[in-house]
């Protein structure tokens, strides 16, 4: 598919900055041409009804000139006229540094596939099932900690150990139950789905990843062209929305004739984890330490977007990426006979990733408080246990 880029732009004339030094010396500053606003988009043409790369970027200034009376000494006086200063003219180029909490795209195309596969399970029974052999040592547990506390005598080692009895054992058993509560819920859900799926258009999703912002404050000088401390401070604000979209056709022709009844055991079936996937993904979940692997690889969202007990495939499975840095710049008070100089800047830039077919892959994340208590509890019982 052959590329292309458009761009259009704005510009606005500079005023102008003066310094009279004596009788015919003369600083002049200004009169060049400032770009004020300039679009951009990268696509690509002969595949109009297909999914394509596309990078959209887009720059807004809006400035308030700086103007003053003539100032100074008799011998050096100075002027602004409609003056847009130095700092309007040579703004950053890009996007500050985000946080990093949204998913690398390998991990963001995995994530797709697992959360809207019609194939999905929202409660595995089989791992469930095997679970429940914990529960009477996790009762043991709550039991020792509800006695240690009521004697006012809680270890470090106690308090850890709770911490992962509940991340491992309460939360997940809790989370469990209130999903069987709504089993008939979620088959009438996944029905409607496999429903849309067998449509002509087959079965559209979009799935909304965390956004993430960051803000900065900081002093900024806006000219000193002439001497004159021109200063304010900037309010710089960024935010990253990220989602996904993708189409999933079935790829049994018999699938479109398939009965009510049958219908409905399959959106059971599949909510449940009832089908040898479903057992695969299980085992997985049950084995020891396989949560810790998937912090840093995709591997049970990968068992989850390729279940194929329905065959199905997706189709244009896209991830896009809209970024907006915001700078509000606000006059102080220095040299408050010189009038105007702040303004916004707006920077935006759309993505969108065509993504690649599901693979394992594997990143170093940035842990979450809830994962770095996990760890500093496992160090604790792991140091008490080493004594």
């Amino acid at each position: 598919m052959p590329s292309r880029t458009r761009t259009v732009s704005k510009t606005i004339v500079n005023g102008f900055a003066v310094s009279f030094i004596g009788t015919s010396n003369e600083s002049w500053y200004g009169g060049e041409s400032i770009t004020s606003r300039t679009d951009r988009c990268d696509d690509f043409v002969g595949n109009r009804l297909g999914a394509n790369p596309l990078f959209i970027e887009k720059r807004l200034m809006n400035v308030n000139p700086i103007n003053s009376p003539i100032f100074g000494s008799s011998a050096n006086r100075k002027q602004y006229v409609n003056y847009i200063g130095s700092y309007w003219r040579s703004l950053p180029s890009g996007h500050p540094q985000l946080p990093g909490g949204l998913p690398t795209m390998a991990n963001a195309m995995s994530q797709l596939y697992a959360k809207t596969n019609p194939n999905r399970s929202e409660v595995s029974i089989p791992a469930f099932i095997a679970e429940l052999r914990d529960l009477p040592r996790t009762v043991k547990d709550i039991g020792s900690l509800l006695i240690s506390v009521k004697t006012g005598k809680v270890s470090t080692h106690e308090l850890a150990k709770a911490n992962i009895v509940w991340k491992f054992g309460v939360a997940p058993l809790i989370g469990d139950v209130r999903k069987l509560l709504n089993f008939s819920a979620a088959v009438e859900g996944r029905l409607k789905e496999l429903e849309r799926l067998r449509s002509h258009s087959g079965l559209k999703r979009r799935l909304d990843f965390k956004s993430e912002s960051v803000q900065h404050r900081y002093y900024s000088y806006i000219d000193t062209s002439l001497g004159a401390f021109v200063t304010g401070w900037n309010n710089q604000r960024c935010e990253r929305k990220m989602w996904g979209s993708i189409r999933w056709m079935p790829t049994d022709p018999g699938f479109a004739l398939t009965s009510s009844s049958d219908m409905r055991k399959l959106a059971s079936d599949a909510i449940g984890g009832i089908s040898k996937w479903g057992a695969l993904e299980a085992a997985w979940a049950i084995l020891p330490w396989s949560w810790l692997i998937d912090w840093y690889a995709n591997v049970g969202d990968f068992l989850a977007g390729a279940n194929n007990t329905i065959p199905v495939v997706a189709v244009d499975p896209c991830i896009m990426r809209t970024t907006v840095t915001t700078n509000a710049l606000v006059r102080d008070a220095n040299d408050a006979f010189v009038t105007g100089g702040g303004g916004q800047s707006i920077y935006v830039t759309k993505e969108r990733y065509v993504t690649r077919p599901l693979a394992p892959s594997a990143s170093i994340p940035i842990l979450s408080g809830s994962q770095w208590s996990i760890l500093a509890s496992l160090a604790v019982l792991r140091s008490r246990s080493a004594q």
